[in-house]
């Protein structure tokens, strides 16, 4: 048994960020790591151009994702001007940045190593953020509080699971006639999604696949990140 930091991450627009090339700025379906150790940094009150913080945060803690909604595709297209080195006018360029439309995930964090910060302080960070948190992008707001809880259990398979059945933000109402907000959200989805390190996926019950992802952070400064190998399994509803 160890203590496991879990939180919701709900919003109507979330942008996961992957290698972006050419015009278009894509988003994956669920959150990366490096997005959302940034996230637990801003609740702390970490500025971006402390590169040893971050790279801290990166080194000390072990992070789950449970993704309940992973949401709408939708794109927002942008005007871009610039000028090619050598000519005398303005080129102009069209680029796309893709969203996500009506996310649900919940995360679970818990320390690998002793860290500056213990769970109990993140989980207070969270409640009364230095920087507002948001998904991704600074347009993209959370709808819920992040609702920090720590509980005692085996790993983050379980942790995860507990949070989906019980967490607070399972009874907000959407409005449409007191039909619950997750209904709303992930009514149509028929499994749920856990991904986590494949390092951290030994003590798991579940099968699944490993994916590589380019999110684990190598410099926040020069927004730089190594590829990792994430455990990802499909839980049915």
């Amino acid at each position: 048994m160890r203590p496991h930091l879990t939180f919701a991450l709900v919003a109507p627009l979330a942008a996961f960020g992957e290698l972006a090339l050419g015009e278009i700025r894509p988003s994956q379906a669920r959150p990366t790591r490096s997005g959302l150790l940034g996230l637990v940094a801003a609740c702390l009150g970490v500025e971006r151009s402390d590169e040893a913080a971050h790279l801290e945060i990166e080194r000390c803690f072990g992070l789950g994702v449970l993704t309940l909604a992973p949401g709408r595709m939708s794109v927002d297209y942008h005007t871009v001007q610039f000028r090619v080195p050598g000519a005398s006018s303005l080129t102009t360029r069209i680029t796309r940045r893709q969203y996500r439309e009506d996310v649900w995930h919940l995360g679970a964090l818990w320390e690998r190593e002793a860290s500056p910060w213990s769970l109990e302080q993140v989980a207070e960070a969270m409640r009364r953020p230095v920087f507002a948190p948001y998904l991704g992008r600074a347009c993209c707001p959370l709808a819920l509080p992040l609702a920090p809880r720590i509980i005692q259990v085996p790993n983050a398979e379980v942790a995860l699971k507990e949070r989906a059945q019980t967490g607070p933000e399972n009874t907000v109402l959407s409005g449409r006639r007191g039909k619950r907000l997750l209904d709303v959200y992930a009514g149509g989805e028929k499994h749920q999604t856990l991904a986590l390190d494949e390092a951290d996926a030994a003590s798991l019950t579940l099968s699944g696949r490993v994916e590589q992802r380019l999110d684990a952070l190598r410099s926040r400064v020069r927004r730089q990140y190594d590829s990792r190998a994430e455990f990802v399994a499909e839980i049915p509803r």
